[in-house]
């Protein structure tokens, strides 16, 4: 799995990737950064890799999506009643 990723860092590019772990039966998003590490004449000599965890932030985005969801439907919802009673007064 990880010998393309790290051929993308000696071909020259800088990224990272999210991957989720499920650890102790606990869920963890690492962030894997990759980054080529140059000589003075700019030959890649190796790679430089970190992982930051991550899994506060995972936590905070999927309960905003949650409740976005859940207010995506109650707008609806108010829509639909609005909709109804206008129809219904006419």
């Amino acid at each position: 799995y990880w010998l393309p990723i790290y051929n993308r860092a000696l071909q020259g590019e800088s990224f990272k990737l999210e991957r989720h772990y499920l650890i102790e039966n606990q869920d963890i998003w690492l962030e894997h950064s990759f980054n080529p590490i140059r000589e003075e004449n700019g030959k890649i000599r190796g790679v430089s890799f970190y992982i930051k965890n991550i899994t506060e932030i995972k936590l905070k985005e999927q309960a905003l999506q949650k409740s976005n969801e859940e207010l995506t439907k109650r707008n609806n919802e108010l829509d639909r009643f609005v909709y109804s009673v206008s129809h219904d007064l006419r």
